[in-house]
């Protein structure tokens, strides 16, 4: 995967775009992961700097492949009125020849201190990259002081440490520093600095917003059962929740879940294959909250197996998870099967596997396999349809296998 500047989550691009500025020569490299394309200013306003976002779809999927952000670091010098651009996507393993590119003009903002486009994005940005540069400095210091990148993430003012360009930032310098020394691990935290400095000077904060901000702290109570897994930061947005939590414990979480009771049930959200680090925060959109009891923050369940938390909920994760495993062990001698036989007979061979999973009649609990054992067994089932439909049979198999 590479690393962008700036990475957005998969959405649908903006249907307005500013006017000022115009996207020309779109080009995608699919061996580079790259797309090329020049930015074009129509007036005579002299233009500060923008916001364009790059997005790869597919026609035969919905969602969006992967989305960019791109600002005038990722472009060619000024030249005259036009600007030639790249952009890293990562499109992970699908069909390069089926995607697509899509670039827009999400922002603009004018060297008079004017703007037009999707302010609210503009703000969001211009706030991003003060918040980045305060945490890096502070990072960047104690660093200094104590020599010790864990000692250094210690003691972060909490107004930058719960924001997403602050846990974004860490886990991209925790990656980066994995196997760096303690010099390289200085030199690291200079370099995101200087980028960072670089980032507040093209989008400048002013003391009238463009934009007001969409989150307020959330006055909706959560009930956590799981003692060192806190809850350090809520924000409420049009009845959705973003909260940031903190890994207490000393072992590493690799899944959690939230449930919610209601008149007609209780109804489980759960996130998994994203492990958090003893000390780490996580960063989790709840969604929506609908009509009932406030969300409870159940359980965690660890690395080595063990778990904390409501053993109710606990055991239907493991439920879950126990369904997914027996599909995929059920699932992966199949795709093996196709995967060795001859290139001619596999596009045939795999259109019938994909025909015979449609039409799997759906298991039903028993006396041994819980209702959660038969939705974990359904839910891999479908994830393994939804890769033979969009990916390469090798592409499917590998992912089964990872």
């Amino acid at each position: 995967m590479k690393l962008t500047a700036l990475t957005l989550l998969l959405a649908p691009l903006a249907a307005q775009q500013p006017a000022a500025l115009a996207i020309r020569n779109i080009r995608f490299d699919a061996k580079k992961a790259t797309v090329d394309f020049d930015v074009a200013n129509q007036t005579a306003k002299p233009v500060h700097a923008w916001l364009v976002t790059v997005a790869l779809s597919n026609p035969a999927v919905p969602e969006w492949r992967g989305t960019s952000l791109v600002t005038p670091r990722n472009c060619s010098p000024a030249t005259g009125p036009v600007r030639h651009c790249q952009a890293d996507v990562d499109f992970g393993d699908g069909d390069a020849g089926r995607l697509e590119p899509e670039v827009r003009v999400s922002a603009v903002l004018f060297e008079d201190g004017t703007a037009e486009g999707d302010l609210r994005l503009l703000q969001s940005e211009i706030d991003d990259a003060r918040i980045r540069l305060r945490a890096l400095e502070y990072w960047q210091g104690r660093f200094k002081e104590e020599s010790s990148l864990a000692k250094a993430f210690e003691g972060t003012p909490p107004d930058i440490a719960y924001t997403s360009a602050a846990i974004n930032e860490r886990e991209i310098v925790e990656l980066l520093a994995t196997k760096a020394t303690t010099p390289q691990i200085a030199a690291i935290l200079e370099q995101r600095v200087n980028a960072a400095v670089e980032q507040t000077m093209l989008f400048p904060a002013r003391d009238t917003p463009y934009a007001p901000p969409e989150a307020v702290a959330s006055m909706r109570p959560i009930t956590n059962r799981t003692p060192r897994f806190r809850i350090v930061s809520e924000e409420e947005h049009d009845g959705q929740l973003r909260l940031v939590l903190r890994n207490g414990y000393d072992k590493e979480i690799v899944a959690f879940a939230f449930t919610q009771r209601q008149p007609d049930g209780r109804i489980m959200r759960s996130s998994a294959g994203h492990a958090i680090a003893p000390g780490a925060l996580a960063e989790f959109r709840y969604g929506a909250v609908a009509e009932g009891d406030p969300p409870e923050l159940a359980c965690v369940i660890f690395r080595d197996g063990s778990a904390d938390g409501d053993p109710v909920v606990v055991q239907k994760m493991r439920d879950g998870q126990a369904g997914r495993k027996a599909e995929e062990d059920r699932i992966l001698p199949l795709l093996r099967a196709i995967a060795n036989l001859p290139a001619s007979e596999r596009a045939a061979a795999t259109r019938k596997l994909i025909a015979d999973l449609e039409a799997h009649a759906r298991e039903q609990p028993d006396a041994e396999h819980s209702i959660d054992f038969v939705l974990g067994e359904q839910a891999e089932r479908e994830s393994v349809l939804r890769d033979l439909r969009d990916f390469t049979l090798e592409e499917s198999l590998r992912k089964l296998q990872e």
